[in-house]
């Protein structure tokens, strides 16, 4: 976006940039180590196009001039919502068997009592 380089999709040739998901639809076949290395290499490209530019320099993306600290800034509200996420997810994970076990222990006791 910043180099004005064409970027296709990268999970998935076929996936359309312009459709709902933007092209990230998983190919048949993706794992983790596929995911782990296309970022890393993503990473190193994005470090090698920024490298010595100015952070008021400008790029477009989807349709609006924008400042590399722009660019920068937005990718930390990428990553802090997504990690955000993914912390939920890991909450509701460890915490669903814990609710579980303490609703099959009420429900072995019975309702409350009252008096």
């Amino acid at each position: 976006m910043f180099a004005g380089e064409h970027a296709p999709p990268i999970y998935d040739p076929r996936a359309d940039p312009d459709a709902p998901d933007g092209g990230f639809d998983l190919a048949d076949g993706a794992t983790l180590a596929d995911a782990l290395a296309t970022w890393r290499a993503e990473i190193t490209r994005a470090r090698e196009l920024c490298a010595g530019r100015a952070l008021t320099g400008t790029g477009r993306f989807m349709g609006q001039d924008v400042s590399l600290r722009w660019i920068y800034v937005h990718m930390i509200e990428e990553y802090a919502r997504h990690n955000g996420h993914a912390t939920c997810h890991e909450s509701a994970s460890t915490a669903l068997p814990a609710f579980s076990r303490r609703r099959a222990a009420a429900q072995r006791r019975g309702p409350p009592r009252c008096g």
